[in-house]
């Protein structure tokens, strides 16, 4: 068996191209003052690399069905795609059929010395549960978190460690906390980029 040490993994959900908008109308909980320069490809690009550089034991990125195909186009190679799938989809005017589900690219492998009940699926289903963080716009659910740190084997080790770079509503970070009973160590990164809640 294996000697298991701990990892560091990094985790980005910045606005989603195409919605820099959605992200910069002032007076908004999620409101961010650098929200439109992701809706360039190049900015996506330029923060995947710099994820595959600063977190070489692992990443995750969030993102939009409809921005898969030319963010893909860009992501460092082999990045997988995950799916979290969505069963209370809000049904109004738009694509057809009806966006439920969001890609998440990831970076990572099995990890050495892990336990080996924990085999995670490359999606998961949970339900965006309105209210579990307030009002925050794009926010993501508990049982998204579980999982996401599922997929890494995270908390195996007591000195693992969760950098969510862009906390936004802060849920990323609290799951962590309740999930691994000990503060999480921040990032100098999660402030510049998103600030706090």
């Amino acid at each position: 068996r294996k000697i298991l040490r701990p990892i560091r993994i990094g985790y980005a959900d910045p606005p989603y191209l195409g919605m820099g908008e959605r992200y910069s109308r002032v007076g908004t909980p999620e409101y961010h003052p650098d929200a439109m320069k992701w809706d360039a490809v190049e900015a996506h690009a330029d923060l995947m690399a710099g994820l595959e550089r600063d977190y070489p034991d692992g990443w995750a990125y969030s993102l939009s069905a409809a921005s898969m195909r030319p963010l893909l186009a860009v992501a460092p190679p082999p990045t997988r795609v995950l799916s979290w799938v969505k069963p209370s989809a809000l049904f109004k005017p738009g694509p057809w059929p009806v966006f439920a589900w969001e890609p998440v690219f990831v970076r990572c492998g099995p990890r050495a010395g892990a336990a080996n009940h924990r085999r995670p699926k490359d999606f998961v289903i949970a339900a965006t549960g309105h209210g579990h963080t307030e009002a925050f716009f794009g926010s993501k659910p508990p049982k998204f978190w579980r999982w996401l740190f599922d997929v890494f084997c995270l908390g195996e080790h007591p000195e693992d460690e969760f950098v969510d770079m862009f906390p936004g509503s802060g849920g990323g970070m609290r799951a962590w906390q309740e999930f691994n009973a000990r503060p999480v160590t921040r990032g100098v990164a999660q402030d510049v980029l998103f600030g706090e809640a």
